[in-house]
């Protein structure tokens, strides 16, 4: 019998008490049973094998053999196409790295030509070809834009490269005039170029202002003189930024090569140059001295005075991933509803939006030293709900009793890691968990575990 695919037809199981198995004599050899040359092993009977469908469950009559065969050419055939879609996805990636390429050097190349034989188009066409590659690199081809990068020509020095190929071909049509506004168009596109770089070191200081020792949430700050955050088009977004411009200055020069006017190249060049300068002058008065923020010492004497305050009670510790919050936030509408005042504590600035909505406050202190300050508080006890390498900071303070919850249990070995003897107390959902800790002999004395159930469940 063939049964998902393991040839039992041999199985003595199957015959009767006087000898026969089905579908012949054992006494009469191989008589009534198909030959080796007919598609099947000795003692195979074609008519009265059955087959299970593995795809539909039923059973059929048919060669045990042929249909062994066919569930064996199926997944290797399933396996086989696996491998051409891997093979064919990894030509289209491929292809689409090497198409990037050659775009990005045939818009340099056209430049270099219009340069070199002065015509519009070969002056359009390139700088418009490389400046639409370069847009749409980091969504069809990140290998080459990290290459790219490696061999250090990041988009502004594209950019940059593009720019002076484009007035180099301006140059050879004669749009760039002695007198007027041509004379002044190289300079106006070097000082958008002065700006953008400006903004990049105003941005700089003005996020090094901002940056607190400490990061909250459904806490009063107003103590710190904290202001809403800066355009993140000046502040931040500085490839979107280069890219906008990028793009208005390379239309009105491509508009002006066509033209012959530079007026269709200044205009937006200027226009930018405003831009750049409003914007700047606008990141520079957060550094002004009635703008500043609470430095770092008086940040944490802040925290000091709010905890003190406070008078947190039960905290709960989390650090981890951009992917790892939910071990986390599974944990927060039981921490909620202890006695007491709740606290969290995280250890990421970026794990700060990535809690969920909840009235607990939130304290993230990413510094070591920093983070002894919870050592002065009436903070008495750390549940942690996942074992991290940044765990091992906070166990340092000795005022502190250190319970680990974990974020879900199973009988995989990390539900019983020998790590979990750091703390003071390991929680469980039951006797179960409590066994698991036994048997595995982590270093985890029984005394130590307590059944708390699931409060989640509760």
């Amino acid at each position: 019998m063939l049964v998902d695919g393991v040839d039992d037809a041999n199985d003595d199981s199957g015959a009767h008490e006087d000898g026969d198995a089905v579908g012949g004599s054992r006494a009469g050899g191989d008589a009534g049973r198909r030959p080796d040359a007919a598609g099947g092993p000795p003692g195979v009977d074609e008519a009265d094998t059955l087959v299970l469908d593995p795809v539909t469950g039923s059973g059929r009559s048919g060669t045990g053999t042929g249909a062994a065969v066919a569930v064996h050419r199926a997944g290797r055939t399933g396996g086989e196409a696996g491998l051409r879609r891997q093979r064919r996805a990894a030509l289209r990636h491929r292809a689409g790295s090497a198409a990037a390429l050659v775009l990005l050097a045939a818009g340099c190349l056209l430049q270099v030509l219009g340069i070199a034989y002065p015509h519009a188009f070969l002056v359009v066409a390139g700088a418009l070809l490389g400046l639409l590659t370069d847009v749409l690199l980091p969504y069809g081809a990140q290998q080459v834009v990290r290459e790219l990068r490696r061999a250090q020509l990041t988009p502004p020095v594209r950019q940059l490269l593009r720019d002076a190929l484009l007035l180099g071909g301006l140059g050879g049509l004669g749009v760039l005039h002695p007198a007027g506004a041509g004379a002044l168009l190289p300079g106006a596109v070097l000082l958008c170029w002065v700006l953008h770089f400006s903004i990049q070191a105003v941005a700089a200081a003005v996020r090094d202002r901002r940056r607190l020792p400490v990061v909250t949430r459904n806490i009063d700050t107003s103590a710190l003189r904290l202001s809403p955050a800066p355009p993140a088009l000046f502040a931040q977004r500085a490839t979107v930024r280069l890219t906008a411009v990028a793009a208005l200055t390379t239309a009105g020069m491509s508009a002006a090569a066509v033209s012959g006017d530079p007026v269709w190249a200044s205009v937006p060049a200027w226009g930018c140059c405003a831009g750049l300068l409003l914007g700047t002058a606008h990141l520079a008065g957060r550094l002004l001295p009635g703008r500043r923020v609470a430095g770092e010492e008086e940040a944490l004497a802040w925290l000091d005075g709010w905890l003190a305050e406070y008078r947190p009670t039960t905290g709960m510790y989390f650090s981890g991933g951009t992917t790892s919050a939910y071990q986390a936030n599974m944990w927060l509408s039981t921490l909620a509803e202890l006695e007491g005042r709740p606290l969290i504590v995280l250890r990421e600035r970026f794990m700060v939006q990535k809690i969920d909505a909840t009235d607990v406050p939130i304290v993230c202190i990413p510094k070591v030293s920093h983070l002894m300050h919870l050592e002065h508080s009436t903070l008495k006890v750390l549940l942690h709900p996942a074992n991290s390498g940044k765990t091992s900071q906070v166990l340092r303070i000795p005022t502190l009793k250190h319970a680990f919850i974990n974020h879900g249990e199973s009988d995989k070995l990390s539900s019983c890691n020998p790590y979990a003897k750091a703390y003071d107390q390991v929680w469980v959902a039951g006797e179960a968990a409590r066994e698991r800790y036994r048997l595995a002999e982590v270093g985890v004395d029984d005394k130590d575990v307590v059944e708390v159930g699931r409060p989640q469940l509760a």
